[in-house]
C-alpha cells in the first residue's frame, strides 16, 4: 500500500520535462578522457584488444 506522504506530495512542475544530465562534469567521464588514449595505445603496443563500441 502506498505511503501517505507519498500520496500528498506535491508534484514537481518540471517533472515532465527533460533534463539533459551532463555526464562530461563528473570526474569519473573526466578521468576517463584523459587517461583512456594513453590506455588505448600501451594496449595496442602490446598487441591486446580493447572491445569494441556497438
Amino acid at each position: 500500500m502506498p505511503c501517505a506522504a507519498a500520496r500528498t506530495a506535491p508534484r514537481d512542475v518540471d517533472a515532465g520535462r527533460y533534463q539533459r544530465h551532463r555526464p562530461e562534469q563528473t570526474l569519473l567521464f573526466q578521468i576517463v578522457d584523459e587517461y583512456y588514449p594513453a590506455f588505448a595505445a600501451l594496449m595496442a603496443e602490446q598487441g591486446r584488444e580493447l572491445p569494441g563500441i556497438y
